[in-house]
């Protein structure tokens, strides 16, 4: 068995052809089949049901495992057949586009360039919902674990959130952390605050009042009373001093 492997790489600004030398205990490994997994973006189609309905049905009296093998088969060549390789679909889609683009624009090539375009996008959502599959897939299997994909994750999200410096209200660049804390907190100091506006009866003056004064008055007020009158009823009069003082507390505490 040999334990060593050497390649010849591609010609790169030499006439010489680099070889790496890959040592080790190589051996050759047979090729293995895919693993069959339902695409997501396979149920944009239609007739993805009735390819599945029709394997189903190929063998009445075989058992399920045959029939899943038979479905997993035909929705494989079918797949292959219906949205082949969406990277090679999206570039040559996109050359297209740039080709019609940079040509003269006439009416043709207008209405070409929107059905291209619309295409691009149906080939680019169908291409974010393949990999958001296997995106969940790994957050899934990795996400809760102490692994190094979790990590990276984690690294580039903290990257991407890092505030490195804001503008003050003098359009001064701070990058010190006591400054950053102080511009976000007089921010939003200044945002929840007034302005002490005025002419409030001006611009309130074309609403129609559905509360009135007496009403209001009473949707303001403490419902004290009826919550004693109805404890009484369903306590009693003994044991309601005790369900007032436990009332008295939450209040207090919630206020």
């Amino acid at each position: 068995m040999p334990t060593f492997k050497v390649k010849h790489l591609p010609f790169q600004n030499s006439d010489h052809a680099p070889i790496l030398l890959e040592a080790g205990n190589y051996f050759e490994r047979g090729k293995k089949g895919k693993l069959f997994r339902f695409e997501a973006m396979w149920l944009s189609r239609e007739e993805c049901s009735e390819v599945v309905a029709n394997a189903w049905r190929k063998e009445v009296g075989a058992d399920p495992h045959m029939r899943i093998l038979n479905c997993s088969r035909d929705l494989t060549k079918w797949a292959a057949t219906t949205f082949g390789s969406l990277k090679k679909k999206i570039r040559k889609v996109e050359a297209e586009l740039g080709e019609a683009q940079s040509g003269r624009m006439d009416t043709q090539t207008l209405h070409k360039c929107v059905g291209l375009s619309a295409e691009l996008d149906e080939l680019r959502r169908l291409e974010e919902s393949y990999w958001f599959a296997r995106s969940r897939a790994n957050d899934l299997r990795d996400g809760d674990q102490n692994t190094s994909y979790f990590h990276r994750k984690a690294s580039q999200r903290k990257k991407r959130n890092y505030v490195n410096g804001l503008y003050d209200k003098h359009d001064v660049w701070q990058e010190e952390q006591e400054k950053l804390h102080d511009i976000v907190s007089d921010y939003f100091s200044d945002l929840f605050e007034t302005e002490n506006p005025s002419l409030f009866d001006e611009a309130l003056a074309g609403l129609e009042t559905k509360v009135s004064e007496v009403s209001n008055a009473r949707l303001e007020a403490e419902p004290r009373g009826i919550i004693r009158a109805s404890l009484g009823e369903v306590f009693g009069e003994p044991n309601l001093c005790c369900v007032m003082a436990w009332y008295g507390g939450l209040a207090m505490a919630t206020m």
